[in-house]
């Protein structure tokens, strides 16, 4: 006879689910966020304790924290007299130039993680994840060993970049060799190919502003993108999507420890 599943049992079923829930961009940024030990604040949503401390393991029914300090109304208390098993909690984090948020249900506590150096606190993955840019379409820095090229075509002319500074869904901002002068004029409309690993992207764009280098040998120049905005909101192509996810993840890992 085949047993019926229990709404206790569905309700388990479903954290377990939890990381196979979250799409893979998701996923990735908090694994890089547990690699980079991002600070994150946690709130108990029946206590009101406020906790601080930084991501610390990814696995797949599991995202652990280790602890820093925590307070109420009262003051500092110990980590284990302000968090219960199966209270619900909000955790809130900055991972590059985004803010992230999910909710999630604490499984348990433990005085010290797995190298026995700090407490540290295990919640359900959680199965939805907010994201908030700062601006409409998040910028990234782009680390000088990347990999990434840029070539910036007009006409028959091709300039490759000496450097890529930023980069977003909006338009990027490239570096010229010093004394090198593209003489791109402003408004000009040229053809960006971006290339790192297996990523490559062909975008068009306009050229927006052209700008000396803080040490004034050199010229950086503004392009914005054409196809990344509908309505005036950014709504990149995929294959550029991906090549920003990318970036934004490695400078996540990137963060000082």
């Amino acid at each position: 006879m085949t047993k019926t599943p229990t709404s206790l049992q569905k309700k388990s079923e479903a954290k377990e689910e939890g990381a196979s829930q979250l799409n893979e961009e998701a996923r990735k940024l908090l694994e890089a966020c547990c690699e980079a030990s991002v600070p994150a604040v946690i709130v108990g949503l029946e206590s009101a304790a406020i906790c601080h401390g930084s991501f610390a393991l990814a696995q797949k029914t599991d995202l652990s924290f280790h602890l820093s300090s925590s307070q109420t109304e009262t003051g500092i208390q110990f980590h284990a007299d302000l968090f219960k098993p199966a209270e619900m909690c909000s955790v809130s984090f900055m991972a590059g130039s985004r803010g992230g948020v999910f909710l999630s249900v604490i499984k348990r506590f433990e005085e010290k993680d797995g190298a026995g150096k700090m407490p540290a606190l295990v919640l359900a993955y959680p199965n939805q994840l907010a994201l908030a840019e700062r601006r409409r379409s998040f910028r990234v820095d782009v680390a000088r060993d990347s990999g990434l090229t840029a070539t910036i075509k007009d006409g028959t002319r091709i300039r490759k970049a000496y450097l890529v500074n930023d980069i977003s869904y909006d338009g990027i901002q490239v570096e010229a060799a010093a004394g090198e002068d593209w003489g791109f004029p402003m408004e000009s409309l040229v053809q960006v190919e971006l290339q790192m690993d297996v990523h490559k992207v062909l975008v068009k764009g306009e050229i927006r502003r052209k700008m000396r280098t803080a040490n004034s040998k050199s010229d950086t120049y503004v392009i914005l993108f054409f196809k990344s905005f509908s309505g005036g909101c950014a709504e990149p192509p995929e294959d550029m999507r991906q090549l920003v996810c990318a970036l934004d993840l490695l400078a996540v890992r990137r963060t000082i420890k």
